[in-house]
């Protein structure tokens, strides 16, 4: 019995003994002989501190939301060829229709059924059928106005402001976005936004074809339209100074006029508004650069 405790002794001093050589090694390899990554608190070290001059990685800034696309929208192209857009207003859906049935009948075949007109999109629909035509929509202040437009066959959006869920709306159905704007900075956001061309809004009363002439010396890529007070006398001079192409409201569709039931005058001023182009193509390349959408193959 006394061997066996004496046996039992020894092991369990060789024990403690090979504890105590194990800690000693320890203390040798770290300074504090703790476990490796900690401190002598039992925390880890805090990191290296960042040299003085050191910047925090950058983010990279937001894309900016435009769409330029490769192929150019129908009613571009048409707006690029005929050089007028015709602004259907009027108080009932059937005067609407029947005035840009007349605008049409005299050649003018881009025409814009706006909000204002009630139930525009069922007039749209309407016209949507007509041939050679291309018909859109104006005053589309919300992306659901939009929708319901394009829902309805329309090709083309125009509005007298910039709206990032209408340009979405339009972007998605492929159709020509036509924003308004008047400064340098907004016509670049809206050519920014995805616009093909920019409606210059209301340039007709506020500047002219001089103002035209001045804001495409920086902005010579950005296809404009003159909106806002353009008639048969300054049809030309937008032409000349560069523009694209000319939307007409009052001075072409008048809707005293349509709801008069005066539709045949509308026609003939269609008929002469057509001729003032054809007199904007006899002067050849200083007739106006009617420029492509940006982007556009």
């Amino acid at each position: 019995m006394a061997s066996r405790a004496t046996s039992a002794a020894a092991a369990t001093s060789a024990r403690r003994a090979g504890r105590g050589r194990a800690v000693g090694m320890a203390s040798a390899i770290l300074p504090h002989g703790g476990r490796p990554g900690r401190s002598a608190r039992g925390r880890r070290p805090a990191p290296p501190p960042r040299a003085r001059n050191a910047r925090a990685p950058c983010r990279a800034p937001h894309a900016r939301l435009a769409f330029h696309p490769m192929h150019e929208p129908e009613a571009f192209v048409r707006l690029r060829e005929e050089r007028l857009l015709a602004v259907i207003r009027a108080a009932t859906p059937e005067a609407a229709l029947a005035s840009a049935r007349a605008v049409a009948k005299g050649g003018i075949g881009l025409l814009e059924v706006t909000f204002t007109v009630p139930d525009a999109p069922r007039v749209i629909a309407e016209l949507a059928r007509d041939p050679g035509v291309t018909v859109g929509c104006g005053t589309a202040l919300t992306a659901r106005q939009a929708t319901d437009a394009i829902a309805a066959g329309a090709r083309f959006v125009v509005a007298p402001n910039l709206s990032a869920g209408v340009a979405a709306v339009a972007r998605e159905a492929g159709v020509m976005y036509c924003p308004g704007a008047y400064t340098t900075s907004e016509i670049i956001a809206a050519r920014d936004a995805g616009a093909h061309v920019v409606k210059v809004y209301p340039v007709g009363v506020a500047g002219g074809p001089p103002y035209i002439q001045v804001i495409r010396d920086p902005l010579p890529d950005i296809p404009m339209l003159a909106a806002g007070g353009t008639n048969l006398d300054n049809v030309l001079p937008f032409l000349r100074a560069g523009c694209v192409g000319v939307g007409l409201g009052a001075a072409l569709a008048d809707p005293a006029l349509a709801a008069a039931g005066h539709f045949a005058e509308i026609t003939q001023r269609a008929i002469a508004f057509v001729q003032r182009v054809r007199e904007a193509r006899a002067l050849g390349p200083a007739a106006g650069a009617a420029g492509r959408a940006p982007g556009a193959a």
